[in-house]
């Protein structure tokens, strides 16, 4: 995050092509209430008091959430004393002051300020790419750092399931950290079912551990551990309670109470992928087809085929890796082979179909996979007349519902949030969204097909009222 310290003629502009052009997030602070009041109203976020004052710093949570700092007091002397108190209390954080006169630039250069403009060179020189690398580089220098405190060893965990975006960024960062001498292992809990991601990572030839219950204690031999593309805990059980992860990137909205020694969450970006491009190409690390095109697919399917999402980080990242990657190894990765387990659910799903308008809800009844009902779900959503599918199944104790939409009108998260947000957890995007929700009183059942008719008529109830609408 970007946080500007003074608000003038000059950090006015800056703060606008922070937030319109790079559509990152944004902190002001300032001791003028009327014109914060105005900020406020314009999507910024503010902080009122003087930015020198440390008590206004802590509120502002300068320690925890800033990245690059924007410092321009009213006076020269201002500007100092806020330089001052920043680096005597947080050495670590990379500044960006604007002074008055040159001669005041010469006094800033004596703190240690990683960047001093004067005033007039300051207007012209922001509004360009040198400002949109400041953040990035700050804190590939502060991964770096984490990675090399790390005795060697890392741990990356991936969500459950994971899906193309969480394995490609996992191997780009175990690259990242190859450079820096040390060795990785990356992991993951639930199951990799569907049949494009299992191709994904024959193409990779990565390694994954699966862990569960028993194995996941491995995780006691790492003194670090990073979380790849999730950010709250509820998506990664591969985590024991006992430990507490010290590298986050992720472009998911996350557990606030989740902390880490690093961290970068971008919610603006459509895909983890973006992001991890952007630190293998700043870091000078050459690409190889294979990871190229893996990263090119993690980017592909979480911003649905470039529709959904797409950021400058994401645009970017595209533009970088079309080039590098190999057209046929992606055709081979998005047309792999279906599995027998797949093609029978989406046939049960196909019978099982109901029709609220143009809304398909269906059941692919008792499964292994469940990656098979988001394939499910994307198949049924091409039907001719059907704008939005909820495709449902029972695995193992629990029932996974998938949500896909092309109606602008819907949002599928909300739905899915509104259904079921008081009886599990749900995520996701508003044109895709899952939930998962306990089998609870439903497990008793021994009769499979009474148990799938009394699931799918309790699952279909909460969609409608989800929808807010009747049958």
């Amino acid at each position: 995050m970007y946080m500007v310290l003074g608000y003038t003629e000059v950090t006015e502009r800056i703060s606008a092509y922070i937030k319109d052009t790079l559509k990152e997030e944004i902190t002001i602070v300032l001791d003028q209430e009327q014109i914060a009041s105005d900020l406020r109203e314009s999507g910024y976020g503010v902080v009122v008091g003087k930015p020198r004052n440390m008590t206004t710093l802590t509120r502002a949570r300068l320690k925890d959430e800033a990245d690059v700092v924007v410092v321009m007091g009213e006076s020269s002397r201002e500007t100092r004393e806020i330089c001052e108190t920043i680096k005597r209390e947080y050495p670590d954080k990379f500044i960006v002051a604007i002074a008055d006169r040159k001669a005041d630039a010469t006094n800033l250069k004596r703190l240690g300020i990683e960047r001093i403009y004067v005033e007039a060179e300051a207007a012209a020189e922001f509004v360009n790419d040198e400002l949109a690398k400041m953040r990035p580089l700050n804190k590939l220098t502060r991964l770096r750092s984490v990675l090399k405190a790390s005795d060697a060893r890392v741990a990356i965990l991936i969500h459950d399931n994971p899906d193309p975006d969480a394995i490609s960024s996992a191997a780009a960062l175990s690259e990242l950290a190859k450079k820096e001498g040390v060795e990785t292992e990356i992991m993951y809990a639930g199951e990799i079912g569907r049949d494009e991601n299992r191709a994904l990572i024959n193409l990779l030839g990565a390694k994954l551990t699966r862990v569960d219950v028993i194995t996941k204690h491995i995780l006691r031999t790492f003194k670090t551990i990073a979380l790849v593309d999730v950010s709250n805990l509820s998506y990664v059980s591969a985590l024991t309670a006992d430990r507490t992860p010290q590298i986050i990137i992720d472009h998911h909205l996350h557990d606030r109470s989740l902390n880490a020694d690093f961290v970068d969450i971008r919610t603006s970006a459509g895909s983890t992928a973006a992001i991890m491009t952007q630190y293998v190409q700043l870091a000078g690390i050459s690409l190889d087809k294979k990871l190229a095109s893996a990263l090119l697919y993690g980017i592909m399917t979480d911003t649905a085929e470039f529709t959904r999402g797409m950021s400058p980080d994401d645009i970017m990242a595209v533009n970088y890796l079309v080039p590098l990657s190999d057209q046929e190894l992606l055709e081979k990765v998005k047309s792999p082979s279906v599995s027998l387990e797949t093609a029978n659910a989406l046939a049960v799903a196909i019978q099982n179909r109901d029709f609220v308008r143009d809304v398909l809800i269906s059941t692919a009844g008792v499964i292994g996979n469940r990656d098979a009902i988001p394939q499910a779900c994307e198949y049924l959503l091409k039907l001719e007349g059907v704008s939005t599918t909820f495709v449902f199944a029972i695995v193992n104790e629990n029932i996974i519902i998938n949500a896909r939409t092309k109606d602008v009108r819907m949002n599928v998260a909300d739905v899915m949030k509104r259904a079921f947000g008081d009886l599990g957890s749900t995520g996701g995007h508003p044109t895709s969204a899952g939930a998962t929700v306990p089998l609870g009183v439903f497990s008793g059942t021994q009769d499979e097909q009474m148990l799938i008719s009394m699931v799918k008529d309790s699952i279909t109830r909460r969609l409608l009222q989800g929808m807010r609408v009747e049958k």
